[in-house]
């Protein structure tokens, strides 16, 4: 059997995040998904207020990349962003803008859950 190759050193297997999850309630955020000016003054005062929501290279701009939308729940379109910078290999940086009412991989809202998660912080 070979020997195992071992390391004291961390090393970061995870891909990071491309999500950025904002702040907003649904009826607020049906109102503003479908007008791009609104959406966007939203994003840029999020971004003005709580810079640690996005990611560090934002601060070059970002353009509106498209909308997508879930098998799961397709009353929910999600905005994609492309930052104006490309990453450290030189590829375009998209990141999916989610609002706070959904749980992560679009399995529900986080009204439904809500009770849920509070009785198994109970036990």
């Amino acid at each position: 059997m070979p020997q195992r190759n071992c390391s004291k050193e961390k090393q970061l297997i995870a891909k990071t995040s491309r999500r950025v999850i904002l702040p907003l309630n649904q009826e607020i955020y049906n109102r503003m998904i479908d007008t791009h000016q609104t959406y966007r003054e939203y994003v840029d005062t999020m971004l003005t207020e709580c810079p640690e929501l996005f990611p560090s290279d934002i601060q070059a701009g970002y353009t509106w990349h498209d909308i997508l939308s879930s098998k799961k729940m397709p009353e929910v379109p999600l905005r994609r962003i492309k930052l104006k910078q490309p990453d450290a290999n030189g590829k375009d940086q998209v990141f999916t803008i989610a609002p706070s009412f959904m749980m992560p991989y679009m399995t529900g809202y986080t009204d439904e859950v809500e009770m849920a998660l509070l009785s198994v912080n109970r036990v």
